[in-house]
């Protein structure tokens, strides 16, 4: 019996470590539409637990559970830089804490989303870089050297996709969601940069090659981003073949004077616009039977102290989205934050926001 427990002992460790998490690409979705379906919103924030406002690298910390006790049930996350198969992306997280800190969130039963801001193939610039507009064209030429260095982007990603894996050797489910805010033209893969046609088959020759390489546990997110109407959302749209999850991108902007001073919060605005898109992104997700979430917001420095209850909370209510994810907070820029921490003036509104029966958090 001695020998028999010694050998079973890891199995049942490793099967009580997991004993929360949401194993399989279809476990994801089910979680996504019955959030939808009873009404509830899993609060989602990028990086955050790799850093905060006033730190970085420290394990256990988020500034949001400081200020609410309990992590976000989402983690957002960038695989920009990933493509070189350097060691630390974009906003400078290393990969190697991001991968440890993915696979904490997700033994504790939290979701993960990744986006992409790859960099520019053809320029070697950066993903803003939209100084040619023959990117996606060279990328779609077959033995182009675009082509051949966009190929080796999908490796490197596809290499440390493979080692996102529980502690029993289970692939996480992620939500992934390259080529981004298409709608708009300020990425290389934007819309005056490539045609309808064009970015349909980028995202295609990327689901495809992801799928050729065995990953069944990648939830794609379509988002582009606020601005459009039904009909110029749809327009590059991939396909239910190709497309799991709906989501769109917006941000409120506030009015400033000449001397950078707030003048106007604009927080109606983006209320009305939130409130529009989501209308017609539920009639989407309806006629495709696809969920849909909020998938990046937020007011940058957050000048509103009543902001989640009285911008966010109403821009959202009544819409079944399945999340809301507001972006990171800048370790290294102090005015660059979309989310609380402890001592920020919007921290009181935030636990009443987690205190709203309809949003959940990781351990809700």
């Amino acid at each position: 019996m001695k020998h028999i427990l010694i050998l079973i002992l890891p199995l049942l460790l490793a099967a009580c470590a997991n004993k929360n998490a949401i194993e399989t690409k279809a476990g994801l979705l089910k979680t996504l539409n019955s959030a939808a379906e009873n009404s509830e919103i899993y609060y989602g924030h990028q990086d955050d637990l790799f850093y905060g406002h006033s730190w970085k690298y420290e394990n256990g910390r988020s500034d949001t559970k400081e200020v609410c006790d309990a992590y976000p049930a989402v983690l957002g996350v960038d695989f920009g830089k990933i493509e070189y198969g350097q060691d630390s992306s974009l906003d400078n997280v290393k990969f190697d804490f991001m991968r440890e800190k993915i696979v904490e969130h997700a033994e504790r039963g939290g979701l993960i989303t990744a986006s992409w801001h790859v960099d520019n193939p053809l320029t070697n610039g950066n993903s803003w870089d939209v100084s040619q507009k023959n990117v996606v064209t060279e990328i779609l030429t077959e033995g182009s050297q675009t082509n051949i260095v966009f190929m080796k982007y999908l490796q490197n990603l596809s290499d440390f996709l493979l080692t996102l894996k529980y502690k029993n050797g289970t692939k996480i489910p992620i939500i992934f969601r390259p080529w981004h805010e298409n709608t708009g033209s300020w990425f290389w893969w934007g819309k005056d940069l490539c045609s309808s046609e064009e970015y349909i088959s980028l995202w295609k020759k990327t689901k495809q090659y992801f799928d050729n390489q065995g990953f069944d546990n990648l939830v794609y997110c379509y988002s582009p981003n606020l601005g459009t109407d039904k009909e110029d959302y749809l327009a590059r749209y991939a396909g239910d073949d190709f497309v799991d999850l709906l989501g769109f991108d917006a941000y409120q902007f506030p009015q400033k004077n000449e001397n950078g001073e707030i003048v106007d919060l604009a927080s109606e605005i983006y209320i009305e616009n939130v409130k529009n898109a989501l209308s017609f992104l539920t009639e989407i997700g309806k006629e495709h039977n696809r969920p849909i979430a909020f998938t990046e917001t937020g007011c940058e420095g957050i000048p509103d102290p009543k902001w989640w209850t009285e911008t966010l909370l109403p821009a959202i209510d009544g819409f079944p989205i399945s999340y809301v994810l507001t972006w990171r907070n800048a370790c290294d820029r102090p005015e660059h934050y979309y989310s609380t921490f402890a001592g920020e003036q919007s921290a009181n509104d935030f636990v009443s926001f987690f205190n709203n029966k309809k949003i959940k958090f990781l351990k809700q």
